[in-house]
């Protein structure tokens, strides 16, 4: 790994890492700033970064969209910088030995969906909705659930070579809506789906086809398992009302959260609490299907 990217950003820590791309912490040697800096290396002749950059860049008047910066290249790295955010719901739900409570449930959902509403009214869908692409972002003692990675995003304008090459990719199937097993095309509605599937897991801590590691095995677990089982009834409206759109479930969320009368405020310390030393975190069983040779190659990481 380079310790210094671009001859301009020290590296202090790697926060994340995928398939395709890895997020660092850095230090700016210009500005002194801390940031963090998304990375792709060029191991291919095409890589879509740059597109993900100027997509990001198109958003960047919706307040729970992260913001990014500047894009950098030379013969061996692409990247571009961008505001350092705090843990992703994945890694919140996985130093807690609890739970969240409802209104806690309810509140993240409603976050999670006014940066989806935003995003779909601008005629994009993410594409790739899981829990380690929503962080957390402080500011001003106020707290705001941050949607990132529009990598996999489409976009009613974007050039048809994009297009070709996300059609190629590999992508982990875990939260992907049923229907998309059938190669149909992708709509606000699986972005939703996937949402759901997001939020049990933030709840629960799990899914039930966790340790599937293909495809088929996925799918057929998920079609056992109806959307509505998977939610608290408080929150079934995502399920009962999905085909209304994302302004009316951001709205619904918005006034249960609001019948609820607790103070989100203490409760935000769910989000914030150091890791609670008697956690053990879940192990799923892992499933393979019978002589496989080929696993999940250059899926996004979960």
């Amino acid at each position: 790994m380079s310790s210094v990217f671009f001859d301009r950003f020290d590296v202090e820590e790697r926060v994340q890492f995928g398939a395709f791309c890895a997020i660092y912490r850095v230090k700016d040697r210009v500005t002194g700033q801390i940031l963090a800096l998304k990375i792709e290396k060029m191991e291919s002749s095409y890589t879509i970064l740059k597109y993900e950059y100027e997509l990001t860049k198109q958003l960047q008047d919706i307040p729970n969209i992260v913001c990014v910066y500047d894009y950098f290249e030379n013969k061996t790295d692409k990247g571009f910088t961008m505001e350092l955010l705090s843990n992703n719901l994945s890694d919140i739900r996985h130093l807690r030995r609890n739970p969240p409570s409802l209104s806690m449930l309810t509140y993240i959902t409603k976050e999670c969906l006014l940066s989806l509403k935003e995003v779909h009214a601008k005629n994009v869908l993410h594409h790739d909705i899981k829990p380690s692409n929503f962080l957390i972002r402080f500011e001003n003692d106020d707290y705001r659930v941050v949607l990132i990675d529009f990598g996999l995003s489409v976009s009613l304008n974007e050039p048809e070579s994009i297009s070709k090459f996300r059609y190629n990719l590999e992508q982990n199937p875990r939260y992907h809506s049923i229907d998309c097993y059938g190669n149909k095309n992708w709509t606000q509605r699986e972005d939703l789906v996937s949402l759901i599937y997001t939020i049990s897991d933030f709840w629960k801590d799990s899914l039930p086809w966790d340790g599937r590691m293909s495809a088929r095995l996925i799918y057929e677990e998920k079609v056992k398992h109806s959307l509505e089982s998977l939610l608290p009834p408080e929150l079934s409206f995502l399920v009962t009302d999905l085909d209304k759109g994302t302004e009316y479930l951001y709205n619904e969320a918005e006034k249960l959260l609001q019948t609820m009368l607790r103070n989100i405020k203490e409760e935000i310390k769910y989000l914030t609490d150091p890791l609670d030393p008697g956690y053990k975190r879940k192990v799923a069983d892992i499933v393979v299907e019978p002589e496989t040779k080929k696993k999940f190659k250059n899926q996004h990481s979960a």
